[in-house]
């Protein structure tokens, strides 16, 4: 891209995607604030479903029902789920990049322990797109929001047969590599192309570029509060929109 900057003002300013900094994003990260300081019990709350919602979730869709009905039925199977989640195993600071799924029973393995204890035996309607919006909330730079936007941008760019055989020479028994597609790693492999230089640049950019969002988020506008506090996972997603 030759400006992600002004991608992600784009759509922070975009009449489709403009209150989803604070519907979405900013709320996340006070319900992350509450779980910490123990005011929330839960990871995952009924807002959160309702945030997911609001970022085309599409629950009432997907599961054919009204929307306060498929917003409700979501948060109960996430309640269950979360009882029983593997939450240990995703120790801070790991994150997106970080998770080489060449590297076998390291953080990518971790992630997909998580990741897939949603996704197996999951109700009919709640699929990946919605278990990416709602664990992203959780774990901003660890959990990638894959849905049709990113899909489209990287569709034939697949690098599973490496991925697999560097997998498969270290431990041919193991149940991710033979679960996964690793739709993922390209993204990942671009993301970490970035680096710590360009993304501060990219940052510095998206809080200087003019933006006619009029959210004021801990008292910043949108655009200043989203370039230091957005996850690269997040600003890319953003760039994909």
């Amino acid at each position: 891209m030759p400006d992600i900057a002004s991608s992600v003002i784009a759509y922070l300013e975009s009449h489709n995607t403009h209150d989803r900094i604070f519907d979405f994003d900013y709320a996340a990260f006070q319900r992350r604030q509450d779980f910490a300081s123990g005011v929330s019990p839960t990871r995952i709350t009924l807002e959160s479903i309702k945030s997911a919602q609001k970022l085309m979730a599409q629950f009432h869709r997907s599961l054919g029902l009204d929307e306060n009905a498929a917003v409700q039925f979501a948060f109960q199977w996430f309640q269950q789920q979360e009882a029983t989640a593997p939450w240990h195993l995703i120790v801070p600071p790991v994150d997106f990049v970080g998770a080489d799924p060449k590297v076998v029973g390291r953080d990518y393995d971790a992630m997909c322990e998580l990741w897939f204890h949603f996704d197996c035996g999951s109700p009919d309607g709640i699929g990946g797109t919605q278990i990416n919006k709602v664990l992203h909330q959780i774990f901003p730079d660890l959990v990638v929001i894959y849905d049709s936007k990113l899909s489209d941008l990287y569709k034939g760019k697949r690098l599973g047969r490496e991925v697999k055989d560097a997998r498969n020479a270290q431990d041919r028994t193991n149940q991710w590599t033979k679960k996964d597609s690793f739709a993922w790693e390209p993204l990942r492999r671009d993301m970490a192309n970035l680096t710590f230089a360009d993304e501060r640049t990219v940052r510095q950019g998206i809080a200087a570029i003019p933006c006619a969002n009029t959210h004021i988020i801990q008292g910043l506008p949108a655009n200043v509060w989203a370039s230091q506090n957005l996850s690269l996972v997040r600003l890319i997603d953003m760039v994909a929109w």
